[in-house]
């Protein structure tokens, strides 16, 4: 679609012109557009005033979600809490590719964004379940550890003179 006003290039079915604001109209067969007299006020689809989807600075096109925040969280409380280097590595990866999304996204590379918040998306997916295995595996160990030293304890004291 063509701008009416600034005569920019649109994408097909956009409601506002990317590059100045500027609802987007079609008049099509059988409906009379408004002439400023107030008659044939007859509105089409394509003129219903909706909000615009993505902003005006994009053509209509939605940013795909870039999944940092999540990317930051995990990486953040897989080097707290179970410090398993494959799920923090993951999870720096995870912000890489989430910060490409809005780049590539900005630069017109929409199939390149798309691909980059699947990106993400994978290997936060794949981070949380190695922190999450990893901490259950380091708790496991941790309670057979202190089961074992206590035992080890109790005999020691045994031989030591029976406490």
């Amino acid at each position: 679609m063509i701008c009416s006003k600034c005569g920019a290039q649109n994408l097909d079915g956009v409601t506002f012109c990317g590059s100045c604001g500027t609802m987007m109209t079609s008049v099509t067969e059988g409906s009379v557009p408004n002439n400023g007299t107030g008659a044939g006020n007859v509105m089409t689809p394509q003129q219903v005033i909706t909000q615009p989807v993505g902003g005006a600075s994009n053509g209509g096109t939605v940013m795909p979600k870039d999944y940092m925040t999540e990317s930051i969280i995990v990486t953040i409380v897989s080097f707290v809490c179970c410090c398993n280097p494959i799920s923090i590595i993951l999870g720096i990866i995870a912000i890489i590719k989430a910060n490409g999304v809005k780049s590539e996204f900005q630069a017109g590379r929409y199939d390149s964004a798309i691909s980059s918040a699947n990106a993400a998306k994978t290997l936060l997916i794949i981070a949380v379940v190695i922190a999450v295995i990893g901490t259950v595996v380091s708790v496991i160990l941790s309670l057979l550890g202190i089961g074992a030293f206590g035992t080890a304890l109790e005999q020691i004291m045994e031989s030591a003179g029976g406490f």
